[in-house]
């Protein structure tokens, strides 16, 4: 598996840093911002790290779809 900064893999699952989210996928910060403080996302933290699975990651590119649609 290839790395990039910013991301790892915990029990099978991989990991996005939750500041580095804008710039890997281009939403803007204030959809980031909006989707963790609704509770769409779960954050988590590791080692002093705020981290959102990948899947989550996918589920806030749709959010941001259905939000502008």
């Amino acid at each position: 598996m290839k790395r990039t900064p910013a991301t790892f893999v915990s029990n099978g699952r991989e990991y996005v840093a939750l500041s580095n989210v804008t710039h890997l996928t281009g939403i803007a910060a204030h959809i980031v911002t909006d989707a963790v403080s609704t509770g769409y996302v779960t954050v988590r933290q590791f080692n002093g790290c705020k981290v959102i699975s990948l899947a989550d990651v996918f589920r806030m590119l749709d959010y941001k779809v259905g939000g502008e649609a």
